[in-house]
């Protein structure tokens, strides 16, 4: 006997997943420093927690009931269960074995997506396949998969073409692509296009097939509802975009798009009700259009590898209804259009070849740049090397590892290649990078990813995982009679063949792991067998309006009222954060309770036990606190430092809350010193008389609690004394990433310089080789550690630490810019001059226009204290 608090928790875990499967691809946080995957993570983190609690409440009201087999049991019965756990379990035993355990974790700042976030997409997996019973509510997941990719593909093309107002920030090769849409980069949102494509082809054809078949079609002819969809479909999906599109630059309005992309997604619903009267061909014609968008979007992205699986997953669509229907002029036709294809790759990527007049158009310009040495292309071929070596190698750490012994086979660690393969790193590769503020943190090849962070015993959980993946589709495919349950099953192969395909050339990132765990749950409801399509229990009144679009009425009212009261009064506020987040989250909350209220009415034979209320208490509980530890504190401290950032004052304020709220999190350490050490630089030049009080000795407490204005009493000796706290703190944190003493050091390279001592150049000196020591291929260490000695007037030690390194065969413009000094301050006018031209000849595009002044100015190079992931 099911109680209604069962049934309601049954409702909101499939509301839950409906809502993550269109806002993991809409949603994005414009008050965000750490880029749109991890707000999506952080989406998911809160989600899933949730969706977990209502099924273990469901299970429990249910356990009485001998009617109901035990969910767990049929859960342990799906032929991908024990291939999840192996790999879940090899996820959290490289976890705890890894060289950063706390990083592999919770995962690093830039991407987040540690054994944590693993374990939230194995959860959202468990959940599918346990409550994913009914036809109905997989081709409402297959319809809100297809339909949310309208408003990514409206949102790209409109950049494409240059309609987006937003500004963005961040590194040249993310930025010089212009369809980027909500995924955030043209590779991310290639990746996801390429997994949605073939299930829109899927429900284009099966629409097709339904209606030629006449099975299920019944008189849909329609009496205005039909209408209502389409206009209800163009409407909600054009809202959207220009949400979209002018909610990014307005970023104090950031905690509005949890609801609002919430609301969309119940309208979707709405609008898929509604569905069920439309004529068959309207259908069709829709599809047509929304292949037709994703196509473009697709080629909008200018993303090689993402069309490489596109390719490869369309001729896997092709030859799968081929072999299934045994159709052997259609196989012969794929697999010539196949070679055709794989040919006319080859020929363009001939230089001066036959098809050299068609590189004038920009997508074949691209297409034939594959067999180029330059760009990404060479990026690629000198990462994979390093990656390998790594892997085999066994590079001593600094601080040693004690299970470097069979690092082959448990990997280093989730999360922490970009610390581990500085030891191995082609020098090419950083050869034109000054300052050093990034890591190479994926291999951009998900096998090499796995084997250098996991092992081998990673690399063979996931083959395995995929081979078991395989098997199962493939089985069921040729036991499957249905049409569109076949083609919803070619989809699915066909989808997972193009991301791996994409997957050997990128990475993963939330939006396609999320979908890779969504389809490995989706094989398994489509390997059982075909349950029988229940008519689901309408709500009393079946009139659209009273049932659905009241509530959706007063939920906007609602977000209205929380716009005019909560968000005037504390969204431009930083101290309003936490109250900002919270009516994000509660809108997001509100939202699944009103869709899981909507997709049927409440029944129940009994009535929820009071006594298990302390049991619920205690489930919701642990959840609330694991969305607390685990993602509201982290996207606080990652809004307060974005909106912070505005003037000096609010800066250090926001700096610090941040890191008061993630103490172990490096990287607001860093901003922190670096942002402390630029106003002792500037209180050194302009404020040399200002000396810290007698008896002051600066501490991290001190560093994250100061006010502005007591900071600019301590002159610049005590700002560069709590600037090195925090950097000592984030170096402590951790130890391997050898970004950090080079930042010490270039703190102390300054301090020495303006402050004229002695100590801290030789201090300077010192973490320089400590850096070296830990990134060996960078020449940025010692470059500096040269002009620390000539800061120190020892130009022939400097001389002799440049001498060294183009020995080794480094090459470098920073090496031409220390020589310039080096022999300015040894007399050699005419070896200068001859270094500087060398230098402006090397220096990247976004130093060249600063390089007369940094040569006028000498001293470290080039500017002032960097930090991580600044430009």
């Amino acid at each position: 006997m099911m109680s209604k608090l069962s049934n309601f928790c049954a409702r909101f875990i499939e509301a839950g997943w409906l809502v993550a499967a269109a806002l993991v691809q809409l949603y994005v946080s414009g008050a965000s420093s750490q880029g749109y995957a991890v707000a999506k993570a952080h989406f998911l983190r809160v989600v899933v927690p949730l969706m977990v609690a209502a099924w273990v409440v469901k299970l429990w009201e249910e356990r009485d009931d001998d009617s109901i087999e035990h969910p767990l049991a049929a859960f342990w019965k799906n032929p991908l269960a024990l291939p999840v756990a192996g790999y879940v379990v090899v996820v959290v035993l490289t976890s705890l074995t890894s060289v950063a355990p706390g990083l592999s974790f919770y995962g690093s700042f830039e991407r987040l997506q540690g054994a944590y976030t693993t374990l939230s997409y194995a959860a959202f997996f468990c959940l599918l396949v346990a409550n994913l019973k009914r036809r109905e509510q997989f081709d409402r997941l297959v319809a809100v998969v297809v339909l949310s990719s309208i408003p990514v593909c409206l949102y790209a093309l409109a950049q494409q073409i240059g309609l987006d107002p937003a500004v963005y920030a961040g590194p040249s090769d993310t930025l010089q692509w212009a369809a980027r849409s909500t995924l955030g980069h043209h590779l991310f949102l290639g990746a996801y296009l390429i997994m949605a494509l073939p299930w829109t082809v899927a429900k284009l054809f099966a629409t097709a097939v339904d209606y030629l078949r006449e099975e299920g079609s019944g008189d849909r002819s329609g009496n205005g509802k039909g209408l209502l969809a389409a206009v209800s479909l163009v409407a909600q999906n054009i809202a959207m975009t220009v949400f979209l599109l002018y909610g990014l630059t307005h970023p104090q309005l950031w905690w509005m798009n949890l609801s609002v992309l919430t609301a969309y997604v119940g309208l979707l619903i709405w609008t898929l009700r509604l569905k069920a009267e439309v004529n068959p061909l309207i259908e069709v014609a829709g599809y047509t259009v929304l292949l037709c968008l994703q196509m473009g979007a697709l080629l909008a992205t200018q993303a090689r590898g993402a069309w490489l699986g596109g390719l490869a997953g369309a001729a896997a669509f092709g030859v799968l209804v081929a072999l299934r229907q045994r159709m052997r002029r259609l196989l012969t036709g794929v697999v010539a259009g196949a070679v055709l294809a794989v040919l006319f790759v080859g020929l363009l990527n001939i230089p001066q070849g036959p098809l050299e007049t068609l590189k004038r158009h920009p997508v074949f310009a691209r297409l034939g740049s594959l067999s180029t040495m330059a760009g990404s292309v060479s990026f690629r071929l000198r990462l994979w090397p390093s990656v390998w070596r790594l892997v085999w190698t066994n590079p001593e750490l600094r601080p040693a590892d004690s299970l470097a012994a069979i690092r082959p086979l448990i990997g280093y660690g989730p999360e922490t290649l970009g610390l581990v393969v500085e030891r191995t790193l082609d020098r090419q590769l950083v050869a034109r990078e000054e300052p050093w503020t990034r890591v190479k943190d994926r291999a951009h090849n998900d096998l090499l990813n796995h084997l250098a962070e996991s092992g081998l015993l990673g690399l063979a959980a996931f083959l395995l995982l995929l081979a078991a993946f395989a098997r199962l589709g493939l089985k069921a495919l040729w036991q499957e009679e249905s049409p569109s349950r076949q083609l919803y099953l070619i989809a699915l192969l066909a989808a997972m063949a193009g991301h791996l395909v994409e997957l050997q050339f990128g990475l993963g990132v939330t939006s396609t792991r999320f979908l890779f765990w969504l389809f490995l749950a989706l094989a398994v409801f489509l390997a059982r067998p075909a349950p029988a399509a229940e008519a689901e229990e309408p709500a009393a009144d079946r009139s659209p309006w009273k049932s659905r679009m009241v509530r959706y009425a007063l939920y906007a009212t609602l977000a209205v009222l929380a716009i005019v009261i909560v968000g005037l009064r504390i969204a431009f506020s930083l101290t309003g954060t936490y109250v900002s987040l919270l009516v994000a989250w509660a809108g997001m909350i509100a939202g699944i309770v009103l869709l899981a209220l909507d997709l049927g009415p409440l029944h129940g034979d009994r009535r929820a036990r009071w006594r298990d209320f302390g049991v619920y208490t205690l489930v919701l509980g642990v959840s609330v606190l694991l969305i607390y530890r685990l993602s509201f504190r982290a996207q606080a401290a990652d809004t307060i430092f974005t909106l912070g950032q505005t003037d000096p004052k609010e800066s250090v304020f926001a700096f610090q809350q941040a890191a008061l709220l993630e103490p172990n999190e490096s990287s607001y350490q860093i901003a922190l010193g670096r942002f402390l050490g630029q106003i002792g630089l500037v209180l050194f030049n302009d404020k040399p008389e200002i000396k810290p009080p007698e008896g002051f000795k600066p501490d991290l407490s001190l560093a994250r609690t100061i006010r502005f204005d007591t900071l600019l009493q301590l002159g610049g000796e005590g700002a560069m004394g709590l600037a090195e706290m925090s950097f000592l703190e984030a170096r402590r944190l951790d130890p391997l990433d050898g970004r950090y003493p080079y930042l010490l050091g270039r703190l102390n390279h300054h301090w020495g310089v303006r402050g004229g001592n002695q100590e801290r150049l030789d201090a300077a000196i010192r973490y320089y080789k400590e850096a070296a020591e830990m990134s060996p291929n960078r020449a940025s260490p010692p470059v500096q550690a040269a002009l620390a000695y000539l800061a120190k007037g020892q130009p022939q030690e400097a001389l002799k630490q440049i001498q060294t390194l183009e020995a080794q065969g480094y090459k470098s413009w920073s090496i031409h810019y220390a020589l310039v000094q080096i022999y300015r301050q040894t007399g050699k006018k005419e070896l200068a001059l001859e270094e500087e031209k060398k230098a402006a000849a090397a220096a990247p595009r976004g130093v060249v226009k600063y390089l007369p002044r940094l040569l006028e100015q000498g001293g470290p190079a080039p500017g002032p204290i960097p930090g991580p992931n600044a430009d």
